[in-house]
């Protein structure tokens, strides 16, 4: 074969080779180019079910920020409370409708009466001063705290009924606020009269998340903020508030039976601790009314009252500690 039959016959070859392998790479190019735009418009298009999981996660997401949000904010206003409670405000806690001037003439009644009581008993200044400080001042504060803790166990003990009408009101198509108004007019004390403070204040042009924080400012429980903070976030984001309040009935039914549970398990404790408590005093009363003389050196000497003042502080710490080892926060 000679050269120039071969350049005839490779010629040809090579040059629908040059024009097949350029037309595989504009086609190629072609191709891919639509691949790759077919792949960014998938990736940037969503379905509708992709775009209801991504509404509801970011739903969520804020919902979850907000209940943060709130429970800091609760948090930090009960932080704030704790520190100074005024006392108009803890005589309304304690349910009493007194003035601060009504309780400083209980107070200065209570101061010489006690004082009086233990003059006549003792016929020494010492120990009626003593008498006029706990009666001005300890009686007093620790009469507001009973009732404080006596209204609370009220209040908890009727306040999951009061969340249980609001969800069956709004299962039936009745407005938030005119469920709180039959709580405050069917219900009983003191859920009553805190649910009216809410109708009022939010009659008044009061916001209700706002108006609903009034029941932990009267009645500063966990239970009380877990139900401001439920009404709070529905007023801001929506959602079921009947589902969310029938959670939190259930939630505040097991927290009593949770509570009733440690009450019934200190108990015992806590006859102990009465039994060891009024053994002193007991002892006491016994050999004075027995033996008169015998122990009547304790506030008719010097030695005596420092004595007697003496083993009081150290019997009133004793108190204090027992007191503590039984009763706690829960």
């Amino acid at each position: 074969m000679d050269i120039s039959s071969l350049n005839s016959t490779a010629l040809p070859v090579l040059g629908s080779l040059a024009i097949g392998s350029t037309l595989y790479l504009v086609l190629d190019s072609l191709i891919g180019d639509e691949k790759r735009r077919v792949k960014r418009f998938k990736s940037a298009t969503l379905s509708t079910e992709d775009i209801k999981l991504r509404l509801s996660s970011n739903d969520t997401q804020i919902r979850k920020r907000q209940v943060d949000a709130a429970l800091k904010d609760l948090d930090a206003k009960s932080k704030r409370t704790d520190k100074h409670i005024p006392l108009s405000l803890r005589i309304k806690q304690a349910g009493l409708d007194w003035s601060t001037k009504k309780y400083y003439i209980f107070s200065i009644i209570c101061a010489v009466v006690f004082a009086g009581l233990l003059l006549m008993i003792s016929h020494k200044e010492i120990i009626a001063l003593l008498g006029l400080i706990i009666g001005g001042i300890g009686f007093p504060a620790w009469m507001l705290n009973f009732r404080k803790k006596r209204r609370i166990a009220k209040y908890l003990h009727v306040l999951p009924d009061a969340v249980e009408v609001i969800v069956r009101g709004i299962k039936s198509g009745l407005p938030v606020v005119d469920c709180f108004r039959i709580i405050s007019e069917e219900s009983v004390e003191p859920v009553k009269s805190e649910f009216k403070n809410i109708v009022e204040a939010q009659s008044m042009g009061v916001p209700l998340g706002e108006a609903v924080e009034l029941l932990y400012k009267n009645m500063p429980v966990a239970e009380s903020n877990f139900f401001a903070i439920a009404i709070s976030i529905q007023q801001k984001s929506g959602g079921n508030l009947a589902e969310t309040l029938s959670n939190l009935a259930r939630v505040l039914r097991e927290r009593k039976k949770l509570k009733l549970k440690i009450i019934s398990l200190i108990s015992e404790a806590k006859a102990s601790v009465m039994i060891i408590g009024a053994l002193p005093l007991f002892v006491t009363c016994a050999v004075f009314f027995m033996n008169p003389e015998y122990i009547e050196i304790l506030w008719t000497t010097d030695k005596g009252i420092l004595l007697l003042i003496i083993s009081a502080g150290m019997y009133a710490t004793g108190l204090f500690v027992m007191h503590r080892m039984i009763n706690f926060k829960f």
